[in-house]
């Protein structure tokens, strides 16, 4: 999340979320002005995105956040920004209000459950999955293949 200019006129940014609060390398890759080589190294962006010095920030929408892809083993190359909390929140709520629903929840209070009123039109999935085990199958390759080449008689 973007906050006013400091004295310097360098815009500082202040990150949310709970992904991104539980990871000190992800806090420094999406919030530092030029996060350091190690944090790059450290959270595959060296490695997936090699010419990506930091990541992309966009101006937060809440649509395009909602469909925008994402790798699950490394940093994101994309980051959302709005201009405050409230921004943010008010942009969310903007979304969900006026989401299309072909249904609406229904509560249930014999049961105490939530269901639709009707059948769920579901939209086309994204998945990064065939990527990431792609990565996944080329980074242990690349393991066995160092292994194979060590030579345990120089040590």
């Amino acid at each position: 999340m973007k906050s006013n200019p400091d004295s310097t006129g360098a815009q500082s940014i202040k990150v949310m979320g709970a992904g991104i609060l539980s990871s000190f390398g992800e806090m420094e890759w999406s919030a530092a002005a030029h996060p350091s080589d190690e944090c790059r190294e450290m959270g595959g962006i060296k490695r997936d995105y090699p010419d990506l010095a930091n990541p992309k920030l966009m101006s937060f929408d809440a649509r395009a956040a909602a469909v925008q892809p994402y790798p699950i083993t490394t940093y994101q190359p994309v980051m959302f920004c709005g201009e405050s909390l409230t921004d943010v929140k008010e942009k969310i709520s903007e979304y969900c209000d006026n989401m299309e629903r072909a249904f609406h929840p229904v509560y249930n209070p014999i049961t105490q459950t939530v269901i639709p009123s009707r059948h769920i039109r579901r939209l086309n999935r994204t998945s990064t999955a065939d990527f990431q085990a792609e990565k996944q199958r080329e980074y242990f390759d690349k393991l066995e293949a160092s292994r194979a080449n060590y030579d345990i008689s120089s040590v």
